[in-house]
């Protein structure tokens, strides 16, 4: 039998504050401080191009997306299934699936490894961090 998605089964306060939480860490993953630098020449990207565009549209599509993944990753681990599952979970996604789709993206795209390493790492730690903080939620 096939199990409905039950859109009260999110916990999207949860979802929104491991976003958020996910997004700052972004921030600061992808800055001058930690990777910015070796991610940016990876893609062969100037200054000026990076901050040129719709920067805005670029950050409120990336957070819309992180909410996404935040509500589904709360979806799968359900509401009281504590931080150990909460980790394993995580680790799970972004290793066995995560990690492993943007390896066939950077493959096909001729990218360096430590571009597919930046990425990768970043959302391993972005799942890490869902599955904490939605596995330490309240009920």
């Amino acid at each position: 039998m096939v199990q409905h998605i039950l859109f009260e089964d999110i916990n999207w306060l949860g979802a929104l504050v491991a976003a958020v939480v996910a997004f700052v860490l972004g921030a600061i993953w992808y800055s001058p401080l930690m990777f910015a630098r070796p991610w940016q020449r990876a893609l062969g990207l100037t200054d000026e191009e990076i901050r040129s565009g719709h920067v805005g549209r670029i950050f409120a599509s990336a957070f819309v997306a992180m909410v996404v993944a935040a509500a589904g990753f709360s979806l799968i681990l359900g509401q009281d299934a504590g931080i150990a599952a909460g980790v394993h979970w995580g680790l799970g996604i972004g290793l066995l699936f995560v990690a492993t789709s943007l390896a066939i993206h950077n493959a096909f795209e001729r990218r360096p490894l430590h571009y597919w390493a930046i990425n990768s790492g970043f959302n391993l730690v972005q799942f890490l961090v869902y599955g904490l903080i939605l596995g330490a939620w309240p009920d």
